[in-house]
């Protein structure tokens, strides 16, 4: 029997320990709810707590794993050995490769005022620093559960025969959950009924079990929203660049988009807003986008709720800066079109059951606040960004299903983007295969809305169309994803942005929109024949807030 020595017995443990646990540690940091929400692996506690038992030597040979919380970084492993012993990892256990120099950039970038919290417990206050929904880096890119590359199965949108089997619904959860991996968070509920779909991935066999299993009404395979046709990229703004025209240059010279919104007929555009400041007072507008920096100044004061749907970071902020800009358009202290108006935004991904869902969460809300004998008939605003058309089936049956309950039953008004022209193959005419929504569902006043450039002509990049209702300037200056500058932003979404910072504006100033049996298409005939006008003969009819600054406080001239 061969004897060592106890220094090197403890070395020895220590390295077992470190390898047996490499392989672990790197599956864990390939996924986002390490990387993203800045907790400490539990193979780095284990190791710890291992070294300490040792005695000082391997307290002090575990150091630098240790520092690893507060961003720290290992040096590789060189013939210098741990802590200078002497003999590297090879030496101490013959056939173990030694770690690749590489190993210590998987690990997360975390600052000391970072403050770690459990999986399970992530603080929605703290931004995080996160991966985003991508399909084209693979799965240590993505959330856990979202659809990927990296899983031969697909991802579907299973619909329940009926919200109100509750008993039936439960036990289709349970199967999906334990036979099919479902993420439990993936369900859609309706407060009032019960579950109405799941998302499960599933083979090509196991579809056509699921589609017979009782308790299933359809089935759907879910994917990206695409806005005209093509997948919708991270922050809508690039859009054709080749026809940009010399009004629809923005920088510092740029036209203000704000003052195009305040420019009565026969003005020129001034380099000043003019607004009321209560202008808005006590509507709310949801935003369905892709978060915004809470932290913003532009939002101080502003947001008073969130809702969070599937494959989204579930904290206050916005790593694409989408959603901050078409936030600030709405409502922002400096940027926005209502200063009066409060946000309550709706984080979704880019996926289509997350937009449905988060419909959905808008629905459970506003009976929330209604139960809670809140007004909200007359004072809420739904401002959306996704788009997408298919092939009619189960997901737009869902999505008209929502929208037509928000509609009729809560008096939303609902604003949308046309969509931009992100290619020249791309239709620039909305068409029913272009924009079932807006094309198919004439009981549906919903605002469609196009952009337009500083002399009113419709925005070189915008869709249009007799569907598109009114257009509003699309070349924007708006708050940026850090929440601390500005930026400058091109696109339908932002246009749309400004349109529902307008409805919220108007509705508490016209009292004949709120008293209308149908406020969304009073909205909508008060945009359309009142609110707007067409700048030049050959324009089409753009936003207007029907105020005359030359005429001076305290109306400016304001007539509802």
């Amino acid at each position: 029997m061969v004897f060592l020595p106890r220094t090197k017995v403890r070395v020895l443990l220590l390295l077992i320990a470190l390898a047996l646990s490499l392989d672990a540690s790197q599956q864990l940091m390939a996924r986002e709810d390490f990387t993203g929400f800045g907790w400490v692996p539990p193979v780095v506690d284990t190791v710890v707590g291992a070294a300490s038992a040792f005695g000082e030597f391997a307290a002090d040979g575990i150091a630098k794993l240790g520092d690893l919380t507060k961003g720290a970084v290992i040096p590789p492993f060189g013939s210098a050995g741990i802590d200078g012993l002497g003999g590297s990892v090879v030496d101490f256990i013959p056939g173990l490769p030694a770690p690749s120099p590489q190993f210590p950039k998987l690990l997360p970038e975390i600052s000391p005022q970072t403050p770690f919290t459990p999986e399970g417990q992530d603080d929605p206050e703290t931004p995080k620093p996160a991966a985003l929904p991508n399909l084209n880096t693979g799965c240590d890119q993505l959330p856990i559960g979202a659809p990927d590359d990296c899983d031969p199965r697909k991802s579907y949108i299973v619909y329940a025969l009926s919200c109100a089997d509750e008993m039936r619904n439960e036990a289709l959860t349970g199967t999906f959950t334990t036979q099919y991996q479902m993420d439990p968070d993936e369900i859609c509920r309706d407060d009032d009924c019960g579950i109405i779909f799941w998302v499960v991935r599933l083979s090509e066999d196991e579809v056509a079990e699921v589609r017979a299993m009782p308790g299933v009404r359809d089935m759907a395979l879910n994917g990206p929203t695409v806005s005209g046709g093509v997948p919708r990229p991270r922050g809508s703004t690039s859009v054709l660049r080749s026809e940009k025209r010399a009004d629809e240059v923005i920088g510092e010279q740029s036209w203000h988009d704000l003052a195009f919104i305040s420019t009565p007929p026969g003005a020129a555009i001034a380099g000043e807003y003019f607004s009321f400041a209560n202008g808005g007072d006590g509507v709310e507008v949801y935003v369905v986008d892709s978060g915004a920096v809470a932290t913003s100044p532009e939002f101080q004061g502003k947001i008073t709720k969130w809702l969070y749907s599937n494959h989204v970071i579930k904290a206050k902020i916005d790593r694409d800066g989408h959603g901050t800009c078409v936030a600030s358009k709405v409502a922002g202290h400096t940027y926005g079109v209502a200063k009066g108006t409060s946000l309550r935004i709706c984080k979704v991904s880019d996926w289509i059951d997350s937009f449905l869902k988060g419909l959905e969460l808008i629905r459970n809300d506003l009976k929330e606040r209604s139960t809670a004998s809140e007004s909200v008939v007359g004072y809420t605003v739904i401002m959306i960004s996704s788009i997408w058309y298919n092939d009619r089936g189960p997901n737009e049956e869902q999505l008209i299903r929502s929208l037509r309950e928000l509609i009729t039953t809560y008096q939303a008004v609902v604003v949308m983007a046309a969509g931009n022209i992100i290619d020249k193959g791309d239709p620039a005419v909305i068409t029913p295969r272009t924009w079932p929504v807006a094309a198919y569902y004439e009981d549906l006043p919903i605002i469609l809305v196009g952009a337009v450039g500083q002399t009113g002509l419709s925005g070189y990049y915008s869709k249009t169309g007799e569907d598109v209702a009114i257009f509003a300037p699309g070349s924007v200056r708006c708050a940026d994803a850090s929440g601390n500058d500005a930026t400058e932003n091109v696109g339908t979404s932002f246009a749309a942005a400004e349109v529902a910072g307008l409805v919220a504006y108007l509705l508490p100033i016209v009292p004949s929109l709120r008293k209308s049996d149908n406020i969304p298409l009073a909205v909508l005939n008060y945009l359309k024949s009142k609110a707007s006008y067409a700048r030049t003969p050959s324009s089409v009819r753009s936003i207007w807030n029907r105020l005359y600054p030359d005429q001076g406080p305290p109306l400016y001239g304001w007539v509802p």
